[in-house]
């Protein structure tokens, strides 16, 4: 459909506003605005929505992933606080959406957090950080090795690195 290149995009704060919407067509068509928009004040709004209390968990799930999809950097101190949470959903689309912005501290981020106690957790990140090419790994797993030798982390880290 030619006329959509036409269209004018809405404001990020309208789009976030939509994403509340009951309408499902409506709630996807902002979704996709959001990780396309182009406005400056997209990342910063869409951050300070996620750390607002106020926010439902529903809503905070679609942040973090259009966040991830984003890359947003800015949003990794937000999600360091999530990842020290217990509610299994939030932590499974931090871990994702630190693996979509794929950037080096987002990557130390996701190594950092294979020593999770959660079984089905810990086989996701390792999985998602088993993808990213070595090339880019290799560094992260350097800078996450612990002083202590007999730290889990350790032991984890080292099992990936056999295993590249």
């Amino acid at each position: 459909m030619i006329w959509s290149l036409f269209t004018k995009s809405k404001e990020p704060r309208l789009l976030i506003q939509e994403l509340k919407d009951e309408n499902e067509e409506v709630n996807r068509a902002a979704y996709r605005q959001l990780i396309n928009s182009t406005s400056e004040d997209c990342d910063p709004l869409l951050v300070n929505e996620l750390s607002s209390p106020a926010t439902p968990k529903e809503l905070k799930l679609d942040i973090i992933n259009i966040l991830g999809l984003r890359a947003t950097e800015s949003a990794i101190p937000l999600f360091q606080k999530i990842l020290k949470g217990s509610d299994r959903e939030m932590l499974f689309a931090v871990v994702e959406a630190l693996y979509n912005i794929g950037t080096p501290d987002a990557i130390d981020e996701l190594v950092k957090y294979i020593t999770v106690n959660d079984d089905d957790l810990k086989k996701t990140v390792t999985s998602l950080v088993l993808k990213i090419p070595s090339s880019e790994l290799m560094g992260s797993l350097l800078r996450c090795v612990p002083e202590d030798k007999n730290s889990q982390l350790y032991f984890d880290i080292v099992t990936i690195m056999e295993d590249l």
